[in-house]
């Protein structure tokens, strides 16, 4: 299991990989440059269920329901994009010890975008109360 904190591309954001219920693969947001959300916003204001969007994205439950699927891949699960409010199919191939590659797409995994992810650094300070604008 591809569990600890993994870093998106380009540097934007931090998700932690975790075993969930069911023996399934989840991750949680931990970090995330200011810039991905302008003007500090710290809350999931796109989310398209109303009650959502005044939590905080700080250890939001982003990817979920990812089931193994053989020794390098997760498949079958859900990654949920705060700053459009989109959810997508998920996937996740480990590619190494350094490298997941993690595919969001519509119902076939023809038509979705493909992540390379890299350990996050040791020294990220990671979120445990709310994101604020100071602090990212």
């Amino acid at each position: 299991m591809p569990a600890g904190i993994w870093m998106k591309p380009g540097g934007k954001a931090a998700v932690e990989l975790f075993a969930c219920e069911g023996g399934k693969l989840c991750g949680r947001l931990m970090w995330a440059r200011k810039s991905v959300y302008p003007e500090g916003q710290t809350r999931d204001i796109n989310n398209p269920d109303p009650d959502l969007r005044s939590r905080e994205l700080c250890g939001a439950v982003i990817l979920w329901g990812l089931e193994w699927d053989g020794p390098d891949t997760w498949e079958d699960g859900w990654v949920y994009d705060p700053s459009t409010g989109s959810t997508y199919n998920a996937r996740i191939v480990i590619e190494g010890p350094e490298t997941l590659n993690v595919r969001g797409y519509k119902y076939v995994t023809l038509l979705g975008k493909t992540q390379t992810w890299a350990p996050a650094p040791d020294d990220l300070d990671l979120c445990t109360q709310p994101m604020t604008a100071e602090a990212r």
